[in-house]
């Protein structure tokens, strides 16, 4: 047969031959998986569950939430972001939510720093923009800092880019695959609560 001429194609064809014999994984074993390691944003399906799905089993009382996008002042995903902070307030309660992003993430040069302050502070707590410590960040995070630990959340496909696709966050042990200049920023801005401080 010709199923032994891709070899890649073959192991899976081959996997599918003992489907029979394999045990299903119940659903809520699959999930408690799914919610430690990664977490999913279905497309038009409220941000209750992805919330819970960061905030598992976390220790101590939430109090900031960072949000690490280079594009989140851009208009379409600053409308987002605005959704999304209020889900997490409804759901979460008193915290800070704090915003590092570029105003000028196209380095255009026409994007004024004083007008996209002021648009990203009716949105978060605390704002902070790459340009001012010369970073630029590759990959999207979401950081949940409590009173007993950090937890970092990466996004390839960021929260606020088209919403009609599924969007995936994968959590990160602290130190792994953390940019260090992100890193080395949430870490200096552990007791930055105050809005408006260090701008």
């Amino acid at each position: 047969s010709n199923r032994s001429n891709n070899p890649r194609l073959s192991k899976y064809l081959h996997a599918g031959d003992d489907l029979d014999a394999v045990a299903f994984v119940p659903t809520q074993v699959e999930r408690m998986k799914r919610d430690e390691y990664t977490a999913i944003l279905e497309p038009g399906e409220g941000y209750d569950e992805f919330i819970l799905q960061l905030t598992n089993n976390l220790k101590g009382e939430i109090k900031n939430i960072w949000y690490v996008d280079k594009y989140a002042s851009l208009t379409d995903q600053r409308k987002r972001l605005s959704k999304i902070v209020k889900s997490f307030r409804e759901s979460l309660g008193g915290f800070k939510f704090g915003l590092l992003t570029a105003y000028d993430p196209y380095s255009t040069g026409k994007r004024d720093r004083t007008e996209y302050l002021r648009k990203m502070e009716e949105i978060s707590d605390i704002v902070h923009f790459m340009e001012d410590y010369k970073i630029a960040p590759h990959n999207r995070y979401i950081v949940i800092q409590t009173n007993k630990e950090t937890r970092w959340w990466n996004l390839p496909d960021g929260l606020v880019s088209g919403m009609s696709r599924v969007k995936s966050a994968t959590k990160l042990e602290p130190g792994r695959g953390i940019e260090e200049s992100v890193s080395t920023f949430i870490n200096s801005n552990k007791k930055s609560n105050k809005k408006g401080e260090s701008k």
